[in-house]
């Protein structure tokens, strides 16, 4: 479920109350509408994946946006509002948000999708395809130069090992050996 919460306190307000696994919401640049990925029935049929779903912030019954077999991982909201650009694996679709119309697919990139940034007139969409695990290191709207760290993966570390990583044990440093001589 969504709640809608005032940043200057207050009674939270539930905005949906079915659908498996609502999340990932964003406000419309706009204001008028909230984007969610969920997994609800909807018009008699219930989605197998999860799909881009759009609703009121005053409530309402939200409106499945999207219709793709493989369903969404990520979606993020063009400037102006009246689309939406969603991404699944190697697959960046576009779709307008008041209808749900399918505005074509974006390609040319590798490796799967997982961040979607656009330039402030939505002339240009970034993609990234960021690795499972990696940690984001960029604010949302914060300028992104050439050469800059935006993400960073986690080494994996193999095996259980303690802090010392492979030092030599204190037992081993102080042995005691016969001299030679």
């Amino acid at each position: 479920s969504l709640w809608l919460l005032s940043t200057f306190g207050g009674a939270p307000r539930q905005l949906t109350a079915c659908g498996e696994k609502d999340g990932q919401a964003a406000w419309s640049p706009t204001g008028d509408r909230i984007a969610f990925v969920a997994r609800r029935e909807q018009q008699g049929r219930k989605d197998d994946t999860p799909q881009l779903y759009v609703i009121a912030p005053d409530g309402g019954e939200a409106s499945r946006i999207s219709d793709f077999a493989p369903g969404i991982e990520a979606f993020k909201w063009f400037p102006d509002g009246k689309r939406v650009a969603t991404a699944n694996g190697k697959i960046v679709r576009v779709f307008d948000a008041r209808s749900g119309k399918p505005g074509g697919e974006i390609t040319g990139h590798g490796g799967d999708v997982k961040a979607l940034a656009f330039s402030p007139d939505g002339q240009i969409i970034a993609v990234y395809p960021i690795p499972e695990k990696a940690i984001l290191m960029v604010d949302e709207g914060q300028k992104i130069t050439v050469g800059m760290t935006i993400a960073k993966t986690p080494r994996e570390i193999g095996g259980t090992q303690d802090i010392t990583g492979g030092l030599p044990r204190v037992t081993e440093l102080f042995e005691v050996r016969k001299p030679k001589n």
